[in-house]
């Protein structure tokens, strides 16, 4: 495929480019790589991001307004491009933008985060039948309508969103997130002598299963050689600070980690793990951290879910490790097998890795991307 001219692609937004919204960052970068001209205000200026970085709801108000209204603006004296990019967060732009004259001739919307998901769905800040909630499934429902394509992580995801906002499900297609493959470099495995690190990064949101984690290491408390390292913060800190208390092989670092000191850990670490907790969202999503553990190659444990066995390599065989979720007595059986068995680890490894290039890597997306982004265009 030909690289587009620069008049073929424009990327506009309030996102945020840094390390808290990899997704974001990376696949922008990716798009520019491609000619695409950007038209940015972020709502936010902080390194970490998002709605908790605004103390004040009415600052946080006037900063969303505004910077919506400069997009809106800046787009109006844009010239007219063949495709147009909505990175997260997307409903409210595009909502805008439907009250323009169409400058393109296709549309795409990063739908990987939805806000109505997020806030009713996993952080249960409202109930689905108050206002707010009806307001914000009609504004994120509407800017699905409104654009030609909505992308997301997974099959699963796809069939989800199409389920809950009763959208065709043509409209999503299930496509690898844009990852950060400069710190998160392959790194073939070695196992060490006498300890086996098992690793944990996370937000400590229920769908990770973070009280999972805690029981299954006290479970191997007698294991001396076997350490976890926890690293991350979250609304279940206070729990996981709980459960964890006495436990003398669980260390927590509770703060943000820059990409380079989780590359860092992931590279010294044995066993890396992913989510564990029996709710619906598991079964459907790929967890950006699995991406990280494939990209480095590191053995992996992760539950069991319906995306996981969706995914199987030629040969039948998963690329990580899976337990049940939700079961701290299979989790912790599975890391007291594996740190008993260095060849197994290894075999992990290396298949965390084929799948990364294989099914995950930058380029794999972004051949996906550039084929439905130019479709039917004398650039495709």
């Amino acid at each position: 495929m030909k690289t587009p001219d620069p008049l073929s692609l424009l990327v506009v937004g309030v996102h945020q480019s840094t390390d808290a919204y990899p997704n974001t960052l990376y696949r922008v970068r990716q798009l520019r790589g491609l000619g695409g001209h950007e038209v940015n205000y972020p709502m936010w200026s902080t390194t970490v991001g998002g709605w908790g970085s605004i103390s004040s709801p009415w600052k946080t108000l006037w900063r969303v307004i505004a910077s919506h209204v400069r997009v809106a603006w800046a787009v109006v004296r844009e010239s007219r491009y063949c495709c147009l990019y909505v990175p997260y967060p997307a409903p409210l732009v595009v909502y805008l933008l439907s009250l323009l004259p169409r400058r393109s001739n296709r549309i795409i919307v990063d739908g990987f985060i939805s806000l109505y998901d997020t806030v009713i769905n996993d952080r249960k800040l409202w109930s689905p039948n108050a206002l707010p909630s009806r307001l914000l499934y009609a504004l994120e429902r509407s800017a699905f309508a409104k654009v030609d394509l909505v992308l997301v992580d997974t099959r699963q995801n796809a069939a989800f969103y199409a389920d809950l906002f009763r959208l065709p499900a043509k409209r999503f297609l299930a496509l690898p997130l844009a990852t950060n493959e400069e710190d998160y470099t392959y790194t073939p495995y070695q196992a060490m002598v006498g300890r086996c690190r098992v690793l944990f990064i996370g937000t400590l949101v229920p769908l990770h299963g973070v009280d999972i984690l805690a029981e299954a290491a006290r479970r191997l408390i007698c294991r001396g050689d076997i350490e976890f390292r926890i690293l991350g913060d979250g609304a279940g800190a206070p729990a996981l600070q709980s459960r964890i208390s006495g436990l003398p092989n669980v260390k927590w670092q509770r703060r943000w980690h820059t990409a380079e000191e989780l590359a860092a850990e992931i590279r010294q670490a044995d066993i890396c793990l992913g989510i564990f907790g029996d709710t619906a969202k598991t079964q459907r999503v790929c967890p950006y951290k699995l991406y990280s553990y494939a990209s480095v190659g590191r053995a992996v444990i992760t539950g069991d879910t319906d995306w996981l066995r969706s995914v199987a390599l030629p040969d039948g065989l998963a690329p990580f490790l899976s337990v049940s979720v939700g079961d701290p007595d299979a989790l912790a059986e599975a890391i007291r097998i594996l740190a008993d068995a260095p060849g197994q680890r290894l075999r992990l490894a290396k298949a965390a890795r084929h799948f990364y290039v294989s099914r995950l890597s930058n380029e794999k997306s972004m051949k996906m991307l550039k084929r439905v982004m130019f479709a039917n265009t004398k650039n495709s």
